[in-house]
């Protein structure tokens, strides 16, 4: 990761101006600005972007956690108050969600929270190529999926419930 620049008290108080603050030291500190689609607040520092909770966390303990991950114990991407970021490795993050039951082993198919397809269209992609009258990249068209979805599908590498 990108080790956080020399912040000057402009960006500081940009910063700063883009989070809900709340009095109580308990509750979260919510970014009210740019987010990714995981929720992550994002802040521009001289061209590039850094997620604030690793901001956040550099600002308030003067220490740059590049090489490290910030998790959160509040388990909200947006919170930036520092009271609930702590440094971790990627195990400490995964233990961490573990310990708090946010995983699921066996989640697959169309539970998968970015799953495109149902297993009815996963079931009509092999039967339809299965006929030999058509190719993946036709299937791929029909089903609005790239053909290399088709193509670990007819493999048995993906959806592999349905074989």
């Amino acid at each position: 990761m990108r080790p956080i620049p020399k912040i000057n008290k402009e960006d500081i108080n940009r910063f700063w101006n883009k989070v809900k603050i709340t009095a109580n030291i308990n509750l979260c500190w919510i970014w009210t600005a740019a987010k990714t689609r995981g929720e992550y607040g994002v802040f521009h520092i001289k061209r590039y972007m850094y997620r604030v909770s690793r901001v956040s966390y550099y600002l308030t303990t003067g220490f740059d956690p590049s090489g490290y991950q910030i998790c959160h114990t509040c388990d909200n991407p947006s919170c930036v108050n520092p009271n609930h970021l702590f440094l971790g490795t990627p195990l400490d993050n995964v233990l961490d969600m573990m310990k708090k039951g946010r995983h699921s082993i066996d989640v697959y198919g169309e539970r998968h929270g970015r799953s495109i397809l149902t297993e009815k269209k996963v079931k009509k992609i092999r039967e339809l190529y299965k006929t030999g009258r058509f190719y993946q990249t036709e299937i791929a068209k029909k089903f609005k999926v790239n053909k290399s979805t088709i193509s670990m599908i007819i493999l048995n590498k993906n959806w592999k419930h349905l074989i």
